[in-house]
């Protein structure tokens, strides 16, 4: 079943690679590699992501969400 890249229903299986900030580059790389072979497929998607900062001031606690880039790297066998 793996070599053909089919799951237990028979339906295609993805390996997904997920990134934030500085990783970006690299998940594109890793898609970069497998676009170049020819018995795969690639995906990208672009999305956000909630981020939870704690924040500390003058002893007082406060929490802040801030949305960070996320970019969705799937890979799967043609």
């Amino acid at each position: 079943m793996a070599s053909t890249g089919k799951g237990r229903e028979g339906k295609q299986e993805e390996v997904t690679v997920k990134a934030t900030g500085r990783a970006i580059e690299r998940a594109l790389e890793v898609g970069l590699w497998f676009m170049k072979q020819e018995d795969c497929r690639v995906v990208l998607r672009t999305g956000t992501v909630g981020a939870v900062d704690d924040v500390v001031v003058g002893g007082e606690e406060s929490a802040r969400v801030r949305r960070a880039p996320v970019l969705e790297v799937g890979i799967c066998l043609k």
